[in-house]
């Protein structure tokens, strides 16, 4: 009887939309560029239509920021929104609050990401919890249908028109 319970689960659960998904990595740089191409797969599976571009970007100058102030693993949480919007959170344990910087000299290295996610993201922020647990997220609308696209109620193959007989 479990079997059965457990396969209809199973069922059930392949019928329910992906709404999250988070990631584990190690706080080193090597994991930034695996996690920022992890990220646009994500968003495919999660049925966010993001501009993979801008979430690379984004997702490196946060993870970087994890990676330089963590003092363990960093987690990369992926979150579809109502609306397709995805909101990406990356928590890590370490010191530090992220802060808008404006680097006086242009040639001055760094403190520039939190200016980029600020304009480009649709919104943004940070949290702390418990032992020094940073979190920073940032939510990217979903990319406008192209104007010839049909509408997504109409995109299924009933939708493909047919000539009468």
């Amino acid at each position: 009887m479990a079997y059965e319970w457990r396969r209809h689960l199973d069922a059930k659960r392949a019928r329910m939309p992906l709404r999250q998904v988070t990631i584990g990595a190690t706080a080193e740089t090597a994991s930034l560029a695996p996690l920022r191409h992890l990220l646009c797969a994500v968003a495919t599976a999660l049925d966010c239509t993001v501009e993979p571009a801008v979430l690379q970007l984004l997702a490196s100058e946060v993870l970087a920021n994890a990676v330089d102030h963590s003092h363990g693993d960093v987690s990369v949480v992926s979150t579809r929104l109502v609306g397709g919007a995805l909101r990406v959170e990356i928590v890590n344990v370490g010191t530090g609050w992220p802060a808008l910087r404006h680097p006086a000299p242009l040639d001055e290295h760094g403190g520039r990401g939190l200016l980029i996610v600020d304009a480009l993201a649709e919104a943004w922020g940070a949290s702390t919890g418990e032992g020094s647990v940073t979190s920073v997220w940032f939510v990217l609308a979903p990319c406008p249908a192209p104007p010839d696209a049909p509408p997504a109620a109409l995109a299924g193959p009933a939708a493909t028109p047919t000539r009468p007989a």
